[in-house]
This record gives C-alpha cells, structure tokens and sequence, in this order.
C-alpha cells in the first residue's frame, strides 16, 4: 500500500472505516438482533462477547502493523481502529440505555425465578392483624406487582416465542398452563439457598458486563441502580415475603388449641443466610465500586442498612413469637395439672395411675408433656438458628420456663408425699432444659428448680 498510494495513511484509514461501518457492523447488527429474540441477557452476553473479540482483532491489528509491518501501527491508525470500535458500540452504551437493558434482562430473570414464589405467597391467607401487619403491607404490594409484572410481560406481543420459552423455563412452568391457575406446593413458597445464589450470579455477571463495556464515571450510578434491584428483588420480594408468612403463622400458633405446629420456624435459617449472603455480596463489590463517588456510596450504604435492619427486625420478631407461643402452651399445659398431684390422698399411695404405684412414677403426667414438647422445641430450634443465636434463643426461653415454674408451684398445697414428686418434677425440668445450649450464667440459674424441690422434702425441724 505504501508503494501503490502516495498518501497510504489516508487510504488505509479509509479502507478501514469502511471495513467497520459496513462489514463488521452489519455482521454485529445480525449477531444481536438474533440473540435479542433469545433473552435479553442473550443480548447481553453476545454484546459483551462481541466487544471482546472486536478489541482482540484490533489488538492483533496493532500488533501486526499493517502498513508499518513488521512494527506496531502508527499513532494515527491506531486512533482510527480505536475510533471505529467505540463508534460501533455506542448505540448500544450511550446515556443508560446500557444498564437499562442490565436491568430489564435481570427484571426478567428474577420475576421468571420467583413467578411460582410470588403465585403461592400471593395466594396465602393472610393474618388481618397483628405486630407486622403494618411491615407486611408493601411486601404484599410489591409480591402482587412482581406476579403481575411477569404474567404480562408473558402476554406482550414483543415477546419472541424462544424468549417466551426461556422466561417459563427458568420460572418451571409448562406453555399449556393458564398462568392464573398455577398449581403450586408448600416447598414453591420456601426460601432456597441455591436460588438466591443464582440471583447473585446473574447480577455478579451483569456487574461484570457493565464494567467492561461501560465504565468509567458511570459505574457508581450504575450500580446504584443495580443495588436498588437487588434490595426489591431479593430482599423485599424473596427474603421479607417469607418472614411475613413465617410470623403470619406464628400468631395463629399463639392462640391454639392443639399442641403448637412450629414447622415455620426452621425457614429463619435460609432468610439468615440469604440476607447475609445478599449483604456481604453488597458490601463486597457493589459499595466498593461506588467508592469514587461518595454521595452514591452513602446513599447505597444507608439504603443497604435499612434493609438489612428490617430483615433482621422481622427475623428477631418471629424468633420471640415462638418464644411467646411456646410459654403460652406451656402455660396452657400447666394449667392442666391436677392439685392432688403434690398432695395424693392415702389412697392414692398404693395403686395410681396407670395400676403404677404413685411413688413409683417419674413424674406427673404434665411435667412429662411438657418436657416432651420442650425437647420437641429444641429439635426445631436447632433448624432454625445456629451459633450465638441458638444460644441466646435456648437461653431467653429457658429463663422464660424457669419464671413460669416458679409462679406455678406457688399455686399448690404439698404434703410430705408430694414433696417427693415435686423433686422428681423439677429434676425432669432441670435436666431437660440443661440439655440445651445455654449461657453460663443462664445454665447455673436452673439449680435453683432442684432447690426449691429439696424444700418440700426436708422437714421443719432441719430449718
């Protein structure tokens, strides 16, 4: 070229930009337009995909020289190839159309994730009233907004039928369903671990995408935006829907009749465990590309702590209803114990319940349902919490059974024979709640049950 052309320069970056602007640009175009009527993130990928392989053959481009083989381009070919690559993407990039498309792909992709989560929530009957109805209110909302957003944008005539196809796919439904007569199960309306961390993913690889592709002084507003979705998305559709259906059926427990059904506690541990996922995931990388500019970084970092603060809230909430429902049973079951329990009549003596001698039974029959649905409780509670939780969740009840003991063995008159069965009583209580993982001092203070059961066996004259 330098032999043919006088002004080779010219001609080669004419030759180039014709290169770009009709042959790679067209090819660009196809290669998009295919992948749009797959997904938005398709469209995504293959616009991520793209931009790297064109800047790998302008590299190579660079390397070989062209015209200046075997040295690097010039400066003014070098400018030229550079020029042409961010011409072809700017349609694609410029103001937020970018990060727009980041958010209708991730929009699609979560809505499809939790359709069959927001139909069965959505469906539940809710408690009219109590503590968290009030906090419960716009999670509802926005569960009916998620549900709704998604059944239209299934109806949208824009929608391709592969795009159709990979929203049912991801949510698990079939194309034959009516989409208002879903059936679904008790596990579609429970918290899943792997779930949140696919919800992660998308957003960790869209976060990727837009700082590759986009950058520079955009990044803090960008993922600003990004965070927004996630609080809505993961935290207040996902997490705080299904703390507001674990409470909802903690208040029901709470006025029971039949022995209290705790099968909602264990679900805490996932709302835990996302919310703490979701959190360090936020302050791990989306806060940290913020950084540069302090106003978006504040107001991301207080947006994240309130969340976060109304997550664990509504956590600590349900975790002292159980508390209250499990000393309401056992109020309720105290009540039941017979007052000749602790002051059997001579009669008693020989044969009792069962054809068992009275001094023969372990403990009355209260103090053995109770001690039953204590350990019961136990059980559930190592489900449901973890750790330093446990611990102060075991602690707080304990202390809570260890009070109403108290108050119920004021209420009864004791014999010296039903002195006997009060200490076998307040040992089966003391053994059982020892079991437990407890605090120190919160252990310690439990002697005191065996204590006063000593009392009523050691006669006057040993005062």
């Amino acid at each position: 070229m330098k032999r043919a052309f006088p002004y080779y320069d010219v001609v080669l970056a004419k030759f180039t930009q014709r290169v770009f602007q009709q042959s790679i640009q067209q090819r660009l175009e196809m290669v998009l337009e295919n992948a749009d009527t797959i997904s938005s993130l398709a469209f995504l990928r293959s616009l991520h995909a793209s931009r790297a392989y064109i800047n790998s053959l302008v590299e190579d481009l660079k390397s070989h020289g062209l015209t200046e083989h075997p040295d690097t381009c010039s400066a003014a070919t070098t400018l030229v190839l550079e020029q042409q690559v961010d011409e072809l993407f700017i349609p694609y990039l410029v103001g937020s159309s970018y990060i727009d498309r980041e958010c209708r792909s991730l929009e699609e992709l979560y809505s499809s994730l939790l359709f069959k989560f927001t139909i069965y929530h959505s469906r539940r009957k809710k408690t009219p009233t109590g503590f968290m109805a009030s906090l419960a209110q716009q999670g509802t909302q926005l569960l009916a907004t998620a549900k709704d957003a998604y059944i239209d944008r299934l109806d949208s005539s824009e929608l391709t039928p592969t795009q159709k196809a990979m929203m049912l796919r991801v949510a698990g439904l079939k194309g034959n369903e009516n989409k208002n007569e879903i059936e679904v199960s008790e596990e579609d309306g429970v918290l899943s671990i792997p779930n949140a961390k696919r919800m992660l993913k998308w957003l960790a690889e869209g976060v990727r995408r837009a700082l590759e592709l986009s950058g520079g002084s955009d990044t803090p507003k960008d993922v600003s935006v990004l965070l927004s979705m996630l609080l809505t998305s993961m935290g207040q559709v996902y997490v705080e829907t299904a703390l507001d259906a674990a409470n909802d059926k903690g208040l029901a427990q709470e006025t029971s009749k039949v022995e209290p059904d705790l099968a909602y506690f264990p679900s805490l541990r996932q709302a835990i465990t996302i919310t703490n996922l979701m959190n360090r995931f936020i302050n791990t990388v989306l806060i940290r590309l913020a950084e540069t500019n302090t106003t978006v970084r504040r107001d991301m970092e207080s947006k994240t702590k309130e969340a976060v603060k109304r997550m664990e809230d509504k956590t600590s909430a349900i975790v002292q209803k159980t508390i209250d429902v499990v000393a309401s049973w056992v109020t309720k079951l105290l009540a039941g114990q017979k007052k000749l329990d602790f002051r059997p009549k001579d009669a008693d003596l020989d044969v009792g319940r069962g054809g068992t001698s009275y001094l023969e039974q372990l403990q009355t029959p209260t103090c053995a349902a109770i001690c039953t649905f204590l350990t019961k409780t136990n059980h559930v509670a190592a489900q449901a919490l973890d750790g330093q939780n446990f611990e102060i969740f075991n602690s707080e009840l304990a202390i809570c059974i260890r009070d109403l003991l108290f108050d119920h063995f004021k209420k009864f008159q004791v014999n010296a024979t039903g002195g006997l069965m009060v200490t076998k009583d307040m040992s089966k209580y003391t053994s059982t709640l020892k079991e437990w993982r407890l605090k120190k001092d919160v252990e310690s203070s439990l002697d005191i049950l065996s204590d006063i059961g000593s009392i009523f066996i050691i006669g006057s004259e040993a005062l």
